[in-house]
């Protein structure tokens, strides 16, 4: 399932191509057919049948979709995989019933960057292209320096995995970021990633709470964030969520968490702007002057980074206090730096906020519309 203009799906076609051909009569013989579905032709086909990013490749038998590769989308990968459906074939896998879906989704864009795949996560309601983190890291003319701010709150000080349920689940994720895994005891693949996750919640001591629901125990909650399958490991804050879908190594989740929640851009001339626009479909930029100090200006500035953090938008929040700057990024939007200005370039266009900047109900809801 792909989309024409996604490059991982062109350069993956290759190799896709040389294994189907060469598997076609074998697996035919099997019983198993090879298809492929133009996402952006056929869009209610691929948003019913798992599809969260592109390329992806999912096994259905007799109409009903039973998991997604869990082979890295190379061609000797990929032909070992489906050679291997041959012996799943002959044991009768498939003429028992379902089980729940087991997440298998191990594969890694790059041989020599494991870590590569953290930016490939995607939120829950859009799909995406499935993209190396690497590739994002393009070289800039002028490095773009992380905000310096307030620090955030100590998550997480004891680097422990808290068990989460219908009972303190509410309680627990009031406030801040949490890391989630949903589990089911059975399930190999979980009881494969639980050693790590323990690892996981030391390493992200003092960055983000780390959890664990036992979706066996805990259905409702299971449901309520639309588990797919196990383990799916989902960040939460405040009731946003997104979904991490890349290799899950410890190094790749840390990435994974450090991306996510990374700090604003300290923007200091338009060609390092540029170089964010070109790297994201949507960046925002606020523009306020570095020598006010009035008290709402502060109030604003600081609804407007804990909302965008909230949402999992800090990575792409640019903060320009250079009035050159912001004339030529913002355009009429912006005559002087008198009081802060917050704007969305995106498709081409300026979309400027027109709300208020303390209410975080407004600039939630205009995040929520522009990201």
């Amino acid at each position: 399932l792909y989309s024409p203009t996604c490059p991982h799906c062109r350069a993956m076609a290759p190799d896709w191509t040389k294994m189907t051909d060469e598997l076609a009569d074998q697996m035919s013989a099997a019983g198993v057919t090879f298809g492929q579905v133009d996402c952006p032709a056929n869009k209610k086909v691929c948003e019913a049948n798992h599809v969260d990013g592109y390329p992806t490749v999912n096994l259905f038998v007799k109409g009903v979709y039973i998991e997604e590769m869990y082979a890295r989308y190379k061609y000797q990968s990929m032909k070992d995989y489906t050679l291997e459906l041959i012996k799943r074939i002959n044991a009768n896998e498939f003429e028992k019933p379902a089980p729940p879906v087991v997440n298998n989704d191990n594969r890694d864009w790059d041989d020599a960057d494991d870590t590569a795949a953290a930016a490939a996560a995607t939120t829950d309601s859009s799909v995406k292209e499935k993209t190396p983190m690497k590739e994002q890291e393009q070289k800039q003319d002028e490095p773009v320096a992380a905000a310096e701010d307030e620090p955030l709150p100590n998550y997480n000080p004891d680097g422990e995995v808290v068990a989460l349920t219908v009972q303190n689940f509410a309680e627990r994720t009031a406030s801040g970021p949490w890391f989630i895994k949903f589990y089911a005891p059975w399930c190999g693949h979980c009881q494969h990633l639980a050693p790590t996750w323990i690892k996981l919640g030391e390493a992200a001591k003092g960055k983000v709470n780390v959890g664990e629901i036992n979706c066996d125990e805990n259905g409702d909650l299971c449901k309520k964030y639309n588990v797919q399958g196990y383990p799916s490991l989902k960040l939460l804050w405040e009731g946003e969520s997104v979904e991490f879908k890349a290799s899950r190594d410890l190094d790749t989740m840390v990435g994974f968490v450090d991306h996510v929640l990374s700090k604003p851009n300290n923007i200091h001339s338009i060609a390092a702007l540029r170089t964010e626009q070109s790297k994201n479909d949507v960046v925002y930029v606020l523009a306020y002057s570095a020598t006010d100090t009035a008290a709402k200006t502060k109030a604003s500035l600081s609804r407007v980074k804990a909302n965008a953090q909230k949402m999992f938008q800090s990575r792409n929040l640019n903060l320009v206090t250079d009035l050159a700057v912001a004339r030529e990024a913002l355009g009429s939007h912006i005559k002087d730096l008198t009081t802060p200005v917050l704007a969305a370039l995106k498709d081409g266009r300026i979309v400027e906020y027109e709300g208020s900047l303390t209410s975080d109900d407004q600039l939630h809801e205009w995040f929520y519309a522009e990201r």
